[in-house]
């Protein structure tokens, strides 16, 4: 009997040293937790797969946004081409709009400083100032669809830009850029220099010294900035380059058809007719068909109005020109003999813009100098150009210059302390001289100034 005990306790000893036996026990703790381990970081990794998508779904936003903007920069009554900009944008980042998995709504608009407004009935009407940019896609669900479900989990990222209007500038050369040699330092007071040229010499120095020739002005430029010379001043503290472009504050003259009146001909502004005994048109607009010339003692006190130089020149050497609430536009009929304008800063010029043009056309209110867009006179140096202005300090240029198609070249020192509005507009502007420019003046006599832009995301 003792050893049929002994026989059947001896069958379970297998069985009590498995359950004593630790070996083995960490992989079958492992295998037991592995599924959950897996899980959470299954769905750890697909959250994470939101947010990278979320992050690249906001910058592509972002970036159309932006794009439909710079476009309403070019033309503010352009919806159909600021959407089609910003949908080129989601579309070159992996949005195609209507495709299955992604939805991409662009919406231009006004943003009005705190909320945006969609434009209605698909225009722009009269115009536009913002975009808004909505991103949206599908991304289907895998570890996360055992507790959300089948299907698929929308991410989505919206984004709003706009124009804004940020400082103003004294100069602003148009497409043959700005330019400034030797030592050229120019000043100025509350406003920038502009340049709307694109490519990489929107705006160049040379032979440019330490510190110069940027001084007290900001320079803002659709293309880039290059230099030679010693000195760094295209990357002073607050230059910003590839910017939109600068408005052109009095562009309506070039498209103006009544701009230059059909009296304005060879027949009326014949050499007989003087800046002192002009050819008057109507009462306070007069033709003047020779050139005006000042040196030494001579002097020039013309009456307030609108003055059309037809073919012909205004001179300063030296001399007294004085005229207030004046406009003087250069025009002709041929670009080879359009007069040119030209003061040397030895004489005393005091010349000032009218703020109602004598001429019955509001283009021309606040304007001092025009020059027929018409003709085309570029140039590469200052020696031939169209425009010469020569500061000193009794040379008082109070009003808009705008010489869409013409060179300027801007030399000497200071103007005169009562300088108040220099306003400049020109094809392209060469600076060799230390110049000072300000518009505080501006508005006392109804000068425009051109405005910088900037494209901020706003929302």
């Amino acid at each position: 009997m003792v050893w049929s005990l002994v026989a059947r306790a001896t069958r379970f000893v297998p069985l009590l040293d498995c359950l004593r036996d630790k070996r083995g026990v960490s992989a079958l703790m492992f295998t037991a937790s592995a599924v959950g381990f897996v899980g959470i970081t299954g769905f750890g990794m697909e959250v994470s797969t939101w947010y990278l998508e979320r992050r690249h779904g906001q910058n592509t936003a972002d970036a159309a946004a932006i794009s439909g903007v710079l476009q309403l920069v070019q033309s503010a009554s352009d919806y159909t081409g600021a959407q089609t900009a910003a949908t080129n944008v989601a579309t070159d980042n992996g949005y195609t709009s209507g495709s299955s998995t992604a939805t991409v709504t662009i919406e231009p608009g006004t943003w009005g400083g705190t909320s945006f407004g969609a434009a209605a009935g698909g225009a722009c009407s009269p115009s536009c100032n913002a975009v808004r940019a909505t991103i949206v896609r599908s991304v289907p669900r895998s570890f996360t669809a055992l507790l959300l479900g089948k299907g698929s989990t929308n991410v989505g990222e919206v984004a709003t830009a706009a124009i804004g209007t940020t400082t103003s500038s004294c100069s602003l050369a148009l497409g043959g850029g700005l330019a400034f040699s030797g030592s050229a330092a120019v000043s100025t007071t509350n406003c920038t220099l502009a340049s709307n040229m694109t490519g990489p010499q929107s705006i160049t120095f040379k032979g440019a010294g330490a510190n110069k020739p940027q001084a007290n002005a900001i320079l803002i430029g659709v293309g880039g900035c290059t230099q030679s010379g010693s000195g760094s001043p295209c990357t002073q503290p607050g230059n910003m380059m590839y910017q939109p472009s600068t408005t052109d504050p009095y562009q309506a003259l070039q498209t103006d058809p009544n701009a230059i009146p059909s009296a304005v001909n060879a027949t009326n502004c014949s050499s007989s007719a003087t800046a002192l005994s002009p050819h008057i048109i109507s009462p306070g607009v007069f033709c003047v068909g020779t050139d005006l010339k000042l040196s030494g003692s001579t002097s020039a006190n013309l009456t307030s109005g609108t003055y059309f130089f037809f073919d012909s020149s205004i001179i300063a050497t030296g001399g007294t020109l004085t005229c207030t609430g004046c406009t003087f536009i250069f025009t002709g009929d041929k670009a080879n003999k359009l007069g040119q304008l030209s003061i040397n800063g030895s004489g005393t010029v005091n010349m000032s813009a009218a703020k109602t043009a004598a001429y019955a056309d509001t283009n021309y209110n606040g304007v001092l100098f025009y020059m027929d867009a018409r003709y085309a006179e570029h140039s590469s140096s200052c020696g031939s150009a169209q425009v010469s202005i020569q500061g000193s300090a009794t040379v008082t240029l109070n009003g808009g210059m705008y010489f869409p198609n013409a060179s300027v070249c801007i030399a000497g020192n200071a103007f005169s302390g009562t300088e108040s509005c220099l306003s400049l507009v020109a094809w392209s502007i060469t600076y060799t001289g230390n110049t000072t420019e300000n518009l505080t003046g501006c508005s006392a006599i109804g000068t425009k100034t051109a405005a910088n832009r900037s494209v901020n995301l706003v929302q």
